[in-house]
């Protein structure tokens, strides 16, 4: 005032972040799936928002039912705007189901997709190429050794490929036969047979080439 005297009057603004982010998935399910068990399946967003992101998580489910939560990496931008990703990896055949989360420094969040966790993307992943064939019984059972009579007869065997990571690929056409004379497989060509023991005697009951 005119006497030289000074008030100060101080004002405090309280700024608060009410916008959640937003994102955007660049790598949809249907450009990756399906993919060969052993490879990789990558998941990549875009994530913007108007202060700063604080973390992105992936949530999912392998083949095998198992759930993980992972976080993604910045790997191109920043965190007001930029590219987040992370592989997953895969070892059974199946469906892979996942989604992710977003949360900003406010904890305001977002999910791909939206409804997350009810909904959530899906690639399948499928057995990779012919490693071994394996000889089972109609149920899934390895056939082993037998110890078996000449009455022993109907016995059905199937010849049943995987991949190097055991994934069943399916049956296999293969050919059969019985060494040292003790009975006939039939047919002695396709992806089953059957056993009709005819003499007393000691042989490997399965013998295959795959065609």
């Amino acid at each position: 005032d005119e006497a030289g005297n000074m008030a100060f009057a101080e004002l405090v603004y309280d700024v608060n972040d009410i916008t959640p982010p937003t994102a955007t998935l660049l790598t949809p399910p249907s450009s990756v799936s399906p993919v060969q068990a052993g490879d990789y399946i990558n998941v990549t967003i875009n994530a913007v928002d108007n202060f700063q992101i604080a973390s992105v998580f992936l949530n999912y489910s392998d083949a095998s039912g198992i759930r993980f939560n992972v976080p993604m990496k910045l790997w191109q931008g920043d965190a007001l705007n930029g590219s987040w990703s992370m592989e997953i990896p895969t070892n059974n055949a199946g469906t892979v189901n996942y989604h992710i989360y977003v949360v900003d420094l406010a904890g305001l969040g977002v999910s791909l997709p939206a409804g997350a966790p009810t909904s959530e993307y899906s690639v399948t992943v499928i057995a990779a190429d012919l490693s071994y064939i394996r000889i089972e019984y109609a149920n899934g059972t390895e056939v082993k050794e037998l110890a078996l009579t000449c009455d022993d007869d109907g016995i059905m065997f199937y010849a049943r490929g995987y991949d190097s990571l055991d994934n069943l690929i399916g049956d296999v056409p293969v050919s059969w036969g019985i060494t040292s004379g003790i009975g006939l497989l039939s047919p002695a060509f396709g992806t089953f047979t059957e056993m009709e023991l005819t003499t007393p005697g000691v042989g490997k009951a399965l013998s295959l080439i795959h065609i």
